[in-house]
């Protein structure tokens, strides 16, 4: 079934400049075919298309249901086969044009009409300047396409478009309106128009004179003018972002349920067999993996998976998982989620006591060794804390002992760093955070403080105290059974913002608690335990507001520039994929494998 979002459960995968996309787009306008959309940048990466677990790198590419169809060939049989003419959706192929049909295809994809189109776009034009853009298309043609070879290939290939427009003109020369004789447009004019449609309005008006080619230009504005009426007159195509195209292709069916390998191909496969696909001229570094599902002369089906797919099967392939210890695991992963609600986040706490939160912040936030160390950030942060102002109490239970911190904020060079915002928040005295408790009403135990000129800021808290995760839940009889306790060392959390500097989530540990080498959720780090002082100077006491004797915690946080840590992800990136014998480059500071 079609979901009212997206209807006939397609989806076109595009940018709206992409001549290739606009085969199938005026496939579907005329043959009044609605589908949804979702639009894809211009070049790589596409973080989209690289969450469904594909590499291929052609725009367009299209989803009917699960499936998702590379190649605007295989797009257009394929939906030849999937909506036969109806009177909804009306014919555009002829029967009798079949062999006309192929040969246009061939004629415009494989004999190098594109490619010489391509080169026939204006050196000049803006979008050749973009330094981006042309090292995109140098990845995805295999050729320079640096200002001089292109005024150099520019006259070549006008000369070869000029000859395909002779060709064209022959073909209409005894006055047909379509190129296969029909009254109407059909499939075999969408196969003839679209590389000479993309670039009709830029060739040279002088070398392209519509005198010479009258019937050729006559054609090119009738499906123009065609192709537009078809799309003011047609169902407005439903835009979808990329979350909800990947939620609905990962929730859908399989639309094509044969699964057949051709016995006598000369390659011998067989179904199941791992196997590499990519095309051979244009876009081939960018290879796809997976699974021999099909075969035919027509369709090569994989079933591609992503690394987390991938991994998971190799787990349970390690460990032989059994049935029951498959559905033990998903009745588990089902309580954690019954459990979790706004203000208790058991996914977060699962995370945290698999050691999951403090490795994928070590990866996306390293840190150099003179700055301050990232840990989690727990279940229990909120956005309701309140802006306190320096010198402020953040707590207001009166049971705890009372507790001064002092602390700056400071660059690597030891700097400091003004107007930087400080979230901080802490438990009771009974170690419970705010949020616990059913008769909370308000934010307690936790503030938004701003570091001043000079990079200082202090509060008033209460001691930390050691506390139990919550444990009467899922998590909770998971540590049990792993014989874990769920206690955490008695800590305060910090989370540090300011514009240019990679965001800091840490804390504080107090030194020698009796949780401090035994953390369930692995987060203390030697960095980060501090000794409690005393206020014991009258001077410092009256200057903060507080007694002398009352308890005293002082750092100095350091953070790190956005660029310090991109530069570090980067190099410990390499490393890693290094040390593993794998193969990766970068796009947009996006590691992604390098499959050549």
């Amino acid at each position: 079934m079609s979901s009212a979002e997206v209807p006939n459960d397609i989806i076109l995968f595009h940018y709206p400049f992409s001549p290739f996309a606009k085969r199938i787009v005026w496939y579907l306008k005329l043959r009044n075919i609605p589908y949804a959309e979702c639009i894809q940048p211009l070049t790589l990466p596409r973080p989209d298309l690289a969450e469904l677990g594909i590499n291929y790198r052609r725009i367009p590419l299209l989803s009917i249901g699960r499936d998702i169809y590379y190649d605007t060939r295989l797009i257009l049989a394929r939906l030849e086969k999937s909506f036969p003419a109806t009177p909804s959706y009306p014919a555009l192929s002829a029967p009798q044009n079949k062999g006309l049909e192929a040969l246009l295809e061939k004629f415009t994809v494989d004999a190098g009409i594109f490619s010489k189109a391509a080169q026939s776009l204006p050196p000049d034009l803006p979008v050749m300047k973009d330094e981006k853009f042309l090292k995109d298309r140098e990845d995805f043609t295999g050729t320079s396409w640096t200002q001089a070879d292109r005024v150099k290939g520019y006259p070549e290939a006008l000369a070869h478009i000029k000859h395909a427009f002779d060709i064209l003109e022959a073909l209409l020369a005894d006055g047909r309106q379509w190129i296969g004789g029909t009254e109407k447009v059909s499939l075999a004019d969408i196969h003839a128009v679209w590389p000479f449609n993309w670039i009709a309005d830029m060739l040279p008006k002088q070398a392209f004179p519509k005198d010479q080619h009258p019937n050729t230009w006559a054609w090119l504005n009738r499906f123009k003018k065609t192709a537009k009426e078809a799309e003011k007159s047609g169902k407005k195509t439903v835009s979808l972002d990329g979350q909800a195209a990947i939620k609905h292709i990962m929730a859908a069916s399989y639309h094509d349920q044969q699964t057949r390998v051709d016995a006598q191909d000369p390659v011998k496969l067989e179904e199941g067999d791992l196997v590499s696909l990519w095309p051979t001229d244009s876009g081939f570094r960018h290879k796809d993996q997976g699974r021999l599902v099909k075969l035919t002369k027509d369709e090569v089906v994989l079933a591609i998976q992503t690394r987390t797919v991938s991994h998971l099967h190799d787990l349970a392939r390690e460990t032989r998982l059994t049935t029951d210890e498959w559905m033990a695991t998903l009745l588990f992963l089902t309580r954690v989620g019954q459990i979790s609600s706004d203000v208790r986040q058991e996914f977060i706490l699962l995370s945290d006591v698999l050691g999951l939160s403090l490795l994928v912040d070590s990866i996306d936030h390293p840190k150099p060794g003179n700055s301050t160390e990232g840990t989690v950030l727990g279940p229990f942060h909120t956005h309701e804390a309140e802006h306190s102002h320096n010198g402020g109490s953040i707590s207001q239970d009166a049971d705890g002992e009372p507790l001064l911190v002092v602390c700056t904020v400071k660059d690597v060079d030891g700097n400091p760093i003004s107007g930087a915002k400080v979230d901080v928040w802490e438990t009771d005295s009974k170690g419970f955070y705010d949020v616990q408790h059913a008769d909370s009403t308000g934010p307690d135990g936790r503030a938004v403080l701003t570091s001043d000129s000079t990079g200082n800021f202090w509060f008033k808290a209460i001691l930390p105290v050691p506390y139990p995760i919550p444990h009467d839940g899922p998590v909770g009889g998971l540590l049990k059974k792993l014989n874990r306790h769920p206690y955490r060392p008695s800590h305060m959390h910090f989370m540090f913002d300011k514009s240019g500097y990679d965001p800091l989530i840490t804390a504080l540990y107090l030194k020698n608690d009796p949780y401090e080498s035994t953390d369930a959720v692995f987060g203390v780090k030697q960095s980060l335990i501090v000794e409690v002082g005393k206020v014991d100077d009258q001077d410092q006491a009256k200057k903060y507001g507080v007694k002398t004797g009352t308890s005293l915690i002082t750092y100095d946080f350091v953070l790190v520039t956005d660029e310090a840590v991109r530069m570090l992800r980067r190099s410990k990136a390499e490393e890693a994929m290094n040390s593993q014998g794998r193969k990766i480059r970068f796009i947009d500071d996006l590691p992604v494998p390098d499959v050549d």
